[in-house]
């Protein structure tokens, strides 16, 4: 069974630019150790961190707060829907093996 690592952070508002490079390094390295990358979904880290999953050939899962996919970013391979908000971050944290 592949390792679930969780990447959390701030969405695009309140991430700085040093948060979205970390995020997409982050997603690189995840998806060499052969780990399915969990995040967020929406903008910001959960983006970039995403974005650098998928481009180094990785599997990604979003736990995304409302209920349209469309809202969810482009980089996901299973956008899951909550309707939970900030409550889906509870999915977030107990599915993950290792959290960063």
């Amino acid at each position: 069974m592949k390792k679930i690592i969780g990447v959390m952070g701030p969405g695009e508002k309140q991430a700085t630019q040093e948060d979205i490079e970390c995020a997409f390094e982050v997603g690189k390295m995840v998806a060499k150790t052969d780990s399915v990358l969990l995040c967020g979904g929406m903008s910001g880290t959960m983006e970039a961190s995403a974005k650098g999953a998928k481009e180094a050939g990785g599997l990604t899962v979003g736990i995304g707060p409302t209920k349209d996919k469309n809202d969810m970013n482009q980089y996901l391979d299973i956008p899951l829907l909550t309707s939970m908000y900030a409550g889906r971050n509870f999915m977030n944290v107990i599915s993950s093996d290792i959290l960063i």
